[in-house]
């Protein structure tokens, strides 16, 4: 195919005359969706015989301003002017595809069916109001008519008056049936109109009216022609959806299942198309930012001598008009992106798209190596959390998205998940461990080291917790506690901790200790924490323990 760049314009502009206008549709076959937007393939196919035509393309122009579309065309045709029309009338049925003539004739379908009903339902009615005006005559026999009648005249009469009043009963009886039978069968058929209509609007069919791409052609022989246009669109983006199971116990074991959430609203239906993911990001910044200027300048700092109110006026004035001009830097606000990296999955199977539908596809699944622990924050939690450390060995990063865990097939819940580079390790969460409880107790007393003394510039707090295991089995925990601690010269802070913890400054962060402890079944293990605070008298503490 040969590769054409797209110069539309979006005003009817004169045109030569052609042969023939033909009118084809133009499918999405493949897009390659970014995490916002995508670029999307669309192919269209006719058959040309030889001579100047031209073929009408249904296109929708919104996002040109980003970028042009681009064009392909088959070997033997030579394309002349591109132009976009706008708000062209055209035959809806030539542009259907299978799916959408076969949707498009189950409403016709429907409406034929509810019009027959309704006609059936008006016979009965006009059948009804027969037997009203029947009745209406026989009501009227009466008074002078029968005057002259002899008695055996008279029982004729009035047998004759009984036997069609009973028979219209009965047939009153079968219509009011029929009539109530039809009506329900036509809110049965206007309900399948109603389902048959939506599922036509989502095909996302040609509406019959809109813009069209004019490609004006030349063909020297009959050639079946094949066009095909590439654009970039923002309406369409794929995020990835872990899940993330752990089978606990004393071989733990870690299987993620990875899957993507893939959405598309350009206002047609995508059937059966190639579809690629990518983290790359056509919408970001392509070229560097200008480095501007950054003047520095200085101006005398004169003493100002006392003037009176008018004389300050002027002068501030003055001194508004002659302060220098400060150019600012030009700031370059960081956005969400992979610096240097670019990952792409084709989807191995065909994929249908809705228009504004969102659609979940598996991508994979594997294991990671995984070693469980148990986590306390006795000053905050009730319950020890189970907590699984992987390390990322699949080779790629995996990228942020939503999680949810589960632990031993039962569902714990559902968090933000963030990016693990290749190879790096991360804690995950999984849960609650009902069996291993946390206490934490302020105590106060009023004297000795064992209480709260409070003066104008000391205080001493005692603080215990406690982790304690009502399971069947011993448990390995580690306690976290952020220890007090001062950036300030004059606010002595002084600590005395009964057992001494396993480590201090964990992961860096000052003034978190750890405790690493076996916890027998049965058994409580506590912590005692004694913190001395002093400060100078005229200064006020800020601190909660």
């Amino acid at each position: 195919m040969r590769n054409l760049l797209l110069g539309l314009s979006a005003s009817f502009i004169a045109l030569p005359a052609w042969a023939d206008d033909f009118t084809t549709p133009l499918n999405v076959t493949a897009a390659t969706i970014y995490s916002e937007g995508a670029s999307v393939t669309y192919r269209a196919a006719v058959d040309l015989p030889a001579g100047s035509h031209r073929v009408l393309l249904p296109y929708d122009l919104s996002g040109y301003n980003f970028t042009p579309p681009q064009l392909k065309v088959s070997d033997g045709v030579t394309i002349g002017a591109i132009n976009y029309l706008d708000n062209v009338t055209y035959d809806q049925d030539a542009l259907l595809s299978p799916a959408q003539a076969q949707a498009k004739a189950a409403v016709e379908a429907a409406k034929d069916a509810i019009t027959a009903k309704q006609i059936e339902t008006r016979t009965v009615n006009l059948q009804l109001a027969a037997l009203d005006t029947q009745t209406g005559f026989l009501k009227s026999v009466s008074g002078g008519e029968l005057a002259n009648a002899d008695p055996t005249q008279l029982r004729a009469l009035a047998q004759m008056l009984r036997d069609e009043a009973e028979a219209t009963i009965v047939r009153r009886l079968e219509l009011e049936q029929q009539s109530r039978d039809l009506n329900k069968e036509l809110r049965d058929l206007n309900d399948d109109l109603a389902e048959a209509e939506r599922l036509f609007a989502r095909l996302s069919s040609p509406a019959g009216q809109g813009g069209m791409m004019a490609v004006s052609v030349e063909v020297t022989t009959p050639v079946s022609a094949s066009f095909e246009v590439a654009r970039i669109v923002d309406n369409a983006r794929w995020s990835v959806d872990y899940d993330f199971r752990l089978a606990y116990g004393d071989d733990p074991s870690l299987t993620v299942e990875r899957k993507v959430v893939v959405e598309q609203g350009t206002g047609q239906a995508w059937a059966d198309i190639d579809l690629v993911l990518s983290t790359a990001n056509p919408f970001s910044q392509s070229a560097p930012s200008d480095a501007g200027r950054n003047l520095a300048t200085i101006y005398e700092n004169a003493p100002v001598a006392k003037l009176s109110s008018t004389a300050r006026m002027a002068s501030g004035a003055d001194m508004a008009m002659a302060e220098p001009v400060m150019v600012e830097e030009a700031v370059i606000m960081a956005s969400a992106q992979f610096d240097g990296l670019s990952l792409r999955y084709v989807y191995p199977r065909k994929v249908t798209l809705e228009n504004n539908e969102t659609v979940q596809l598996v991508l994979d699944s594997f294991d990671l190596p995984v070693e469980t622990s148990l986590l306390a924050i006795p000053r905050r939690d009730e319950t020890a959390f189970v907590m699984a450390a992987i390390t990322n060995d699949t080779g790629e990063p995996l990228l942020p998205g939503m999680a949810s865990y589960y632990r031993d097939g039962a569902f714990i819940g559902r968090s933000d998940f963030a990016l693990i580079p290749a190879g790096a390790e991360t804690d995950l969460p999984f849960g609650a461990m009902e069996g291993v409880r946390l206490t934490y107790t302020a105590l106060r007393q009023e004297t000795g080291d064992s209480g709260i003394i409070t003066t104008s510039n000391t205080r001493e707090d005692v603080v215990e917790f406690a982790i304690e295991n009502l399971t069947g089995k011993p448990q390995e925990v580690r306690a976290l506690y952020a220890l007090p601690y001062s950036q300030q010269e004059d606010l002595v802070v002084s600590t005395r901790i009964r057992p001494n913890p396993s480590e201090t400054d964990v992961d860096d962060v000052r003034g978190v200790a750890a405790w690493d402890m076996t916890v027998e079944p049965g058994e409580s293990r506590t912590v005692r924490l004694t913190t001395s605070l002093s400060w100078p008298k005229d200064f006020i503490l800020n601190w909660a323990q």
